[in-house]
Order: C-alpha cells, then sequence, then structure tokens
C-alpha cells in the first residue's frame, strides 16, 4: 500500500487480511468491524487527498519545463563560452583566425595576423609582444602590448604559433 493513503485500522486490517486470503480484496474477513461512519471518513479524507494530486501534477510538469530550459540555457552558454571567436563574412559565421591544418598556409589569415605571423616566423629566436609592436611601428603602451599579446595567443590557441613558459612566441616548425 502506498504509505500516503491512510486508511482506518479497520479497513487496513481488512485490506491486509483479504489480500492474504487470496480472494482479491472481497473476502469478508475482518470487514465486519468497521463502522459506516469509520470508511465514510477515509472515504472524505482520500477524496480531498485525490483533488489535489493534478494540481500538484500540473505544478511538476510546469517545474520540469523549467528546468530542461534552464539546462538547455546553460548548456547553450557554456557552448558559446568555450567557442572561439567568429566573424560574419557574406552572412556566415567564420574563424578570424583559423585552426592550423594541413594545406592551408599563412594566407589564411587576415592581414594583420599575417604581419604579426611573419614577423614572428623570420626571428631568430621567441619574442615578446613588445618587439612585434615596435617592428610594426605601433607604440608599445600597454594597451596595444596586450592588444598584441591577444593576438599572439589567439595565433598560439589555433597552432600556429607556440608560447613559451616565459611568454614568448615562436613559429611552429
Amino acid at each position: 500500500m502506498d504509505p500516503m493513503v491512510r486508511l482506518p485500522e479497520c479497513a487496513a486490517d481488512s485490506y491486509a487480511l483479504s489480500r492474504s486470503s487470496g480472494r482479491g480484496g472481497r473476502g469478508r474477513a475482518g470487514a465486519d468491524h468497521c463502522t459506516a461512519w469509520e470508511l465514510d471518513a477515509a472515504e472524505e479524507r482520500l477524496a480531498k487527498e485525490l483533488e489535489a494530486v493534478p494540481a500538484e501534477r500540473e505544478e511538476l510538469v510546469v517545474a520540469e519545463r523549467v528546468l530542461v530550459r534552464l539546462n538547455a540555457q546553460a548548456e547553450a552558454e557554456a557552448d558559446e563560452a568555450s567557442a572561439p571567436a567568429a566573424g560574419q563574412v557574406a552572412g556566415r559565421a567564420v574563424l578570424l583566425v583559423p585552426h592550423r591544418e594541413k594545406g592551408r598556409d599563412e594566407k589564411a589569415l587576415p592581414e594583420e595576423y599575417r604581419k604579426v605571423f611573419d614577423i614572428v616566423r623570420s626571428a631568430d629566436e621567441p619574442v615578446m609582444a613588445q618587439f612585434v609592436c615596435r617592428l610594426l611601428g605601433i607604440s608599445a603602451e600597454p594597451r596595444f602590448r596586450e592588444a598584441m599579446r591577444s593576438r599572439l595567443n589567439r595565433l598560439a590557441d589555433r597552432g600556429r604559433l607556440r608560447q613559451t613558459p616565459a611568454g614568448r612566441f615562436a613559429a611552429v616548425l
């Protein structure tokens, strides 16, 4: 029996006895000692509990819908946060700095990134962002240096450069 359903003791005894006697609830064993008043009270209580079931079910359905939407939104935000920056070309999303692949050379890079890549590739040793700024004629102020470091990091993330533990950048062989 469901623990939420409370029958009068006499009815519960009757139910248990009829189940154990194998009569499927139709037996008379123990049914004689329940009064009509006790059964009516149990019926009223059960009817009230049954009236609340559709409302509770509807609340659960709504809560489940909200939970599904929140999960989908959280997954979308996580995917969006991990996705690389994209630009728009002819109405289609494209990566500004594509990943390094066989058959693709630096000509696939935007012009600004190609200049940065050429400077790093032609250097004899790993370079710092400040060095690249100077060679491009850009001010070495922190805001410009950090913007250059961001470009270098983007090239490194796409597999075109490698970053040393000291924070310098070198071309991938």
